[in-house]
């Protein structure tokens, strides 16, 4: 089995192909879901927006979509759906996460919304630019982790850009304090699996690298081929329980809580596309 499960991670042409087609569909869905939100639909209604979209049903989908709104989107895997709609008076954040499948091959698509919101929308636009910054680099001969531990730098970057965090560039790296606002991956294999299998192995023997410690979550750590199929989806979330851990290992006075309580409301961000690995990457989302 080690022998399939590593050829698994190079696609085929018509792989490659059900995946861009995958992406097509469940980008409609995500148009539909955007209107819904800003309509003030609640999360309950947003996914069955989003499902007729895509004409799809939930048994069908890769994964159990993720749609969140306010603080829910600062939840990684939220599985829960509001039935509430949304009080149109008050500022309102949208996270979604959701794909579609194509002969059974997977899109993963993570996309976010503000109504109302400067400041959501300033983070947004931001992180998107990081992102895109990153998809660039899926090249031939790439390591994942590499590209994983260069996106925190631009992580950081963004935390120093919005006041979320003080002091010296110094201190903050030393601290890593950049993981309590993105704990996750930046990304993984995608193909008949969502998380398609493999991501740590490194040769036919099943031989694998397993992620740094300090990145525990990491989905893949092996070196780029052409043809793989990855995705690439930063975050920044306010998530209370990690922010304290870091308080708790004496670095309390590297977080601007006035700024932080800002974004609290509004949870966080996270922008996900599907690239394929290539000299020129190829957007499967874009």
């Amino acid at each position: 089995m080690h022998r399939l499960h590593y050829a698994r991670a190079v696609k085929s042409e018509y792989e490659i192909a059900c995946l861009a087609q995958a992406n097509v569909i469940a980008l409609q869905g995500h148009e539909a879901a955007k209107k819904a939100f800003m309509n003030g639909k609640s999360e309950f209604e947003t996914q069955l927006y989003y499902l007729a979209a895509v004409q799809q049903d939930q048994t069908q989908m890769p994964y159990r979509n993720i749609i969140g709104f306010g603080g829910h989107s600062a939840v990684l895997h939220y599985q829960h759906y509001d039935y509430n709609a949304q009080n149109m008076t008050q500022p309102q954040s949208f996270l979604i996460d959701a794909g579609a499948q194509c002969h059974g091959y997977a899109a993963d698509i993570t996309r976010c919304h503000s109504r109302g919101s400067e400041l959501y929308q300033h983070l947004i636009n931001a992180m998107t630019k990081a992102q895109l910054s990153m998809c660039a680099m899926v090249k031939p001969g790439v390591n994942f982790a590499d590209l994983h531990h260069q996106m925190h730098h631009l992580v950081l970057d963004l935390l120093q850009q919005f006041n979320l965090v003080q002091g010296s560039r110094d201190e903050l790296e030393a601290s890593r304090i950049s993981s309590a606002f993105f704990p996750h991956g930046l990304g993984h294999l995608l193909g008949l699996q969502v998380h398609d299998i493999g991501g740590w192995q490194h040769d036919e023997l099943g031989n694998t690298q397993k992620p740094p410690a300090h990145y525990p979550f990491l989905r893949c750590t092996k070196a780029l081929e052409k043809n793989m199929v990855v995705t690439i989806e930063p975050g920044l979330y306010v998530i209370d329980s990690l922010l304290q851990r870091w308080r708790d290992n004496g670095f309390a006075h590297l977080l601007n809580n006035t700024t932080i309580d800002q974004l609290r409301p509004l949870g966080g961000v996270r922008i996900e596309d599907n690239i394929v690995v290539a000299d020129q990457p190829i957007n499967l989302t874009q």
